[in-house]
């Protein structure tokens, strides 16, 4: 009777309990700063359930912006590794370029195909330029008979040969027996660091007759970049590929954004909570990097008197807000008054004050300051008023288009002003000079031109406006 109890109050806890949560596995990250692509495997839908508001994720403890969360449709670059050593069957071999081809004619428009041999040499067979003829006669002529398996070196032919394509998805299908290593001019954790920080997501298509040590250490080697074994058999070739390819083409991907395109080379943490789908981390290595031309410039600017402080905020991360030599304050007397930094933020200080008055006349000037970028951009140094007649902070927020003027430039900007306005106008005065020479030169000829004639006998009417000629006549008249 007490284990029937128990039993109903197990029941009736596990019914009041939400859902487990899923668990999605990233199967790789591209990084173009500031710009994070995360590629995401969905095996039990979880992902498709997730809210991209309450997304969070952090790149080394700094948190980014979540852009987008959808299926992806983006191009495939698909790179299969083929191991031409005479240890893989020949059955199994012929099995593994058909496999080949039935990828090649299911790819979409935006995919593409390359093909790397390796063995006791490492090629590059296909760079995914080549017609269908062209990619049939390639695998048509490669035969396995090789004595020795490069297989280290043909993964470092992988990373470079993925890292010369940009805007696609890399994927990698190692078709092999299993890891060699007796090439390895590195140690297996130094080749699994750089696959996982290279952005290339690795499968393997397995032969199944590898003894269950060497499938599983194969397994586990491809698992840490992202992708998984899939052990196949002549007779089983199809069905296997149909399930690798429906893996590679059900990926969700998540766009996330840094405040910033700095990009170090080193890696770092990625850190992504997904909600129901929980939590993901990964090693990004970042190298590359969309230039930055835009400068900083000041958004807002409080001064609160009663507090004594001066809150400035900026359009991006800046350089250099802790550095008192970047602000410099004059009363409305003109003289200096000095300040303290009371917090600094990546893109908002805040000013301490003594003595400061909600009084027209204060100045703020800022110099000295660069964004948060590979370019440095230098933010123009301003001169800020504080308040105005009403004791209202002159500049509350403000935008790029309106940001104040920058300092030791106004006078310029007024004498550009000046100037323009003065060419403008004598541009005016000689079109006018130009109208009235040719009005004064013509109309009187048009007028004696078109007089009539007089009747004999009347008085002759003379114009203001006649031409010698005319009055020459008249007066031999």
């Amino acid at each position: 009777m007490r284990q029937k109890y128990l039993l109903c109050i197990f029941l009736l806890v596990t019914m009041l309990l939400p859902p487990t949560a899923g668990a999605a596995t990233i199967e790789q990250v591209q990084a173009v700063m500031p710009e994070i692509s995360v590629y995401l495997h969905d095996d039990d839908g979880a992902v498709a359930q997730c809210d991209k508001n309450q997304i969070k994720a952090t790149l080394e403890g700094e948190a980014l912006t979540v852009d987008s969360l959808t299926p992806s449709e983006q191009g495939v670059f698909y790179i299969f590794m083929m191991d031409v050593s005479a240890s893989i069957p020949s059955a199994y071999f012929q099995s593994a370029k058909q496999a080949v081809l039935d990828t090649y004619s299911k790819m979409r428009q935006q995919d593409r195909l390359a093909v790397i041999s390796f063995g006791s040499e490492v090629r590059l067979l296909l760079d995914g330029s080549e017609s269908p003829e062209q990619v049939t006669a390639a695998l048509d002529n490669l035969a396995c008979k090789d004595v020795h398996t490069r297989f280290y070196e043909a993964m470092n032919l992988l990373i470079q040969t993925a890292s010369e394509v940009e805007d696609m998805r890399r994927v990698a299908v190692v078709i092999s027996d299993g890891v060699d290593d007796a090439d390895a001019t590195m140690s297996r954790q130094e080749l699994e660091r750089l696959l996982q920080q290279s952005g290339v997501a690795v499968y393997a298509l397995g032969i199944d007759t590898v003894t269950a040590e060497a499938a599983e250490s194969f397994r586990s080697f491809i698992r840490l970049s992202g992708g998984e074994l899939y052990l196949f058999s002549p007779n089983t070739v199809d069905a296997v590929l149909s399930d690798l390819l429906s893996r590679i083409g059900g990926i969700w991907k998540l766009g996330l954004r840094a405040n910033h395109n700095l990009a170090d080379g080193q890696a770092h943490t990625l850190t992504v909570e997904l909600g129901v789908a929980g939590s993901v981390t990964a090693q990004v290595l970042t190298e590359q990097w969309t230039p930055d031309d835009k400068p900083p410039y000041l958004l807002s600017c409080e001064a609160d008197a009663d507090a004594g402080t001066i809150t400035l905020g900026f359009s991006e991360p800046v350089s250099g807000l802790d550095r008192l030599e970047s602000y410099v304050l004059h009363d409305p007397e003109g003289q200096l008054v000095p300040v303290s930094i009371s917090s600094a933020e990546r893109d908002r200080v805040v000013l301490a004050v003594q003595g400061l008055t909600e009084q027209a006349g204060w100045m703020l000037d800022v110099e000295g300051l660069t964004d948060l970028s590979m370019e440095k951009n230098s933010m123009a140094e301003l001169s800020v008023p504080l308040f105005n007649e009403a004791g209202v902070t002159e500049l509350s927020k403000t935008t790029e288009d309106t940001a104040a003027v920058p300092s030791g430039r106004k006078e310029g900007l007024h004498a550009l002003v000046l100037l323009a306005a003065v060419i403008l106008g004598v541009v005016i005065l000689a079109v006018l000079l130009v109208l009235w020479v040719k009005f004064r030169h013509k109309k009187p000829r048009e007028k004696t031109e078109e007089k009539p004639a007089q009747p004999a006998g009347k008085q002759t009417v003379r114009f203001l406006f006649q031409s010698d000629e005319s009055a020459d006549h008249s007066r031999k008249k």
